[in-house]
């Protein structure tokens, strides 16, 4: 009789022991797919579907892969309601090499304008648009 009130007593305070961390990003937390780029100063449109450049997003950590180009960045990533800012960019190299990006030429052609870039979100299902003040950024869910 002892034994199975023990068990449960032990559960219950591993249980409670248990840091339960959970992102705030609901939904977007994902793997989205870069598909078009606007520029909101000419209106100019550029397709990216083919470019293979893919953003995952997962609690506070943004991963920007481009595919074609073998390239993989890392970025501290905060959401407050309806803003993204993305920030600390570090080039992955390979699994245990990574080195912080200071030059925003090697972001430019991924859509990021700087080290540091806050985003609007607008977010509908599998559809996720992200503007600044210069781009607007079209993704679908992948």
């Amino acid at each position: 009789m002892k034994q199975p009130f023990f068990y449960t007593l032990l559960a219950c305070a591993l249980l409670a022991s248990c840091d339960i961390e959970t992102s705030s990003n609901n939904e977007l937390d994902a793997n989205w797919q870069l598909r078009e780029i606007d520029t909101l100063a000419t209106e100019g449109t550029a397709d990216m579907s083919r470019s293979n450049i893919y953003w995952a997003i997962e609690g506070d950590i943004l991963q920007v892969r481009n595919i074609s180009k073998s390239q993989k960045f890392l970025f501290h990533l905060q959401k407050d309601k309806d803003a993204l800012t993305i920030g600390t960019p570090y080039h992955a190299h390979t699994k245990d090499s990574l080195t912080l990006v200071e030059n925003d030429s090697l972001l430019a052609p991924l859509g990021i304008n700087g080290t540091q870039v806050t985003y609007h979100i607008n977010h509908q299902g599998s559809h996720l648009t992200l503007t600044d003040e210069v781009l607007r950024l079209h993704f679908r869910k992948y």
